[in-house]
């Protein structure tokens, strides 16, 4: 029996608030309605995500022990989500989320194995829904950073794979393009995203345009203050290769 939206309409405003309380709060109330129903998919992959928007504050807590926690704990929520339905593309992206979010801190080896199982997730997820700009968003990541593995990564990734896995900066590219186009709002990382590719193209110019899209979209967090920063930063650096 499927659960009316309406009822996680205040759920999903406090996962998405900046207050760290009404963010606990929305966590809280899932578990109160995961005790009557423990087999609800909505319920649980929501927990999965509620599990990692709490991985983020203890992240900028610098508490470790409690983001692997919450990772591990999302994990488990929405694997139990794809035993019920394995056809839940929320399920499936907030899966390889948590997964490639625990990677992040662990060993290098367990990092790609870990991002390999994001990958997958992710890649069945938009099969399952192409309409969500986020999963593009998270594809392309994961092919930006694959390109930029150290070559002993690339090592101990042929180690544990009969194939390293492939990531290039054109795929993680047109990735990021197509988040453009489907997100109906500006996204600032994603822009800032697109510039670094195109500075790993070495295409200053180019890259110089995006840093100003980013930094011309309002800042709402705190987040968005840091991605300023960064951008600040790497203006000043191609600042000489802007058109004129």
């Amino acid at each position: 029996m499927s659960t009316p939206a309406s009822e996680f309409s205040e759920i999903d405003q406090n996962l998405d608030s900046k207050d760290e309380e009404l963010k606990l709060k929305g966590y809280n109330m899932l578990l109160e309605i995961l005790q009557n129903k423990p087999d609800n998919v909505e319920v649980l992959w929501r927990l999965a995500r509620a599990s990692h928007v709490l991985s983020l504050v203890a992240e900028s807590k610098k508490d470790t022990n409690q983001k692997l926690k919450y990772l591990n704990e999302g994990i488990e929520y929405a694997q139990k989500a794809l035993d019920i339905n394995p056809n839940s593309a929320e399920a499936h992206k907030w899966f390889g989320v948590c997964t490639g979010s625990r990677g992040k801190s662990l060993s290098t080896k367990e990092k790609i194995k870990d991002g390999v199982v994001f990958k997958e997730h992710i890649e069945k997820a938009i099969e399952l829904d192409g309409s969500d700009p986020e999963l593009y968003n998270l594809l392309a990541r994961f092919e930006f950073e694959v390109s930029q593995l150290s070559s002993m990564e690339r090592r101990v990734a042929g180690w544990l794979f009969s194939e390293v896995p492939k990531g290039t900066i054109e795929n993680a590219l047109e990735l990021f393009k197509k988040t453009e186009k489907l997100k109906p709002e500006p996204w600032k990382e994603n822009k800032l995203l697109i510039a670094k590719c195109y500075i790993a193209q070495k295409d200053y110019s180019t890259a110089v345009s995006w840093l100003d899209q980013a930094l011309g979209v309002p800042s709402i967090s705190k987040k968005d203050e840091e991605f300023d920063e960064e951008t600040k930063k790497l203006l000043n650096k191609y600042e000489s290769h802007r058109k004129s």
